[in-house]
């Protein structure tokens, strides 16, 4: 009888080693899950801002590109640095960046807004109504400036976004 006793404690010890152990690797197993997903979703945000930051700059390209024929019958933009943003692309920048702010460094295009705005030409309405935009003093610098700072952001993001990459590809011991 004392055999029996003592091959079910022994058993029953065994059951609840066994149980203690699973439950010990279940939620180590869960907690690497857990930090694989925050990584994922790391990466995942840092591929958002990059494809954001993608946006931003080939729009700020485009209106650089844009050097407006008819302005010069209101306004003289002798300077290569002078620009002129038409009303419908500074309302897009605006809204792009309140629409992207999660993306967007709010300090950055805060500071951008108002250097460009410090360089707006003054200008009767009614030429600003014949233009349909605005014209900057020294703007294309300020744009040029932030187009080089935005593809600075985008070269630290796609490293930052191939060492997660590397990290995810990595067999966790």
């Amino acid at each position: 009888m004392n055999a029996f006793i003592l091959n079910l404690l022994i058993g029953l010890f065994g059951m609840l080693c066994g149980g203690v152990l699973m439950v010990l690797l279940f939620r180590a197993q869960r907690a690497l899950r857990r930090k694989e997903l925050a990584k994922e979703k790391e990466l995942l945000h840092k591929r958002g801002e990059v494809q954001v930051y993608l946006l931003l700059n080939k729009k700020i390209n485009e209106i650089l590109m844009k050097r407006e024929i008819n302005v010069n019958d209101y306004i003289q933009l002798d300077a290569f640095d002078d620009c002129f943003i038409s009303i419908d692309d500074l309302v897009y920048l605006r809204s792009f960046a309140a629409q992207n702010f999660f993306y967007l460094p709010t300090y950055m295009m805060e500071e951008f807004f108002k250097n460009i705005q410090v360089r707006q030409m003054v200008v009767p309405d009614a030429a600003i109504h014949q233009m349909g935009g605005y014209a900057y003093k020294g703007g294309r610098v300020v744009m040029e400036s932030f187009s080089e700072r935005l593809v600075n952001l985008i070269e630290d993001r796609r490293n930052e976004i191939s060492e997660l990459e590397e990290a995810l590809d990595e067999p966790v011991v």
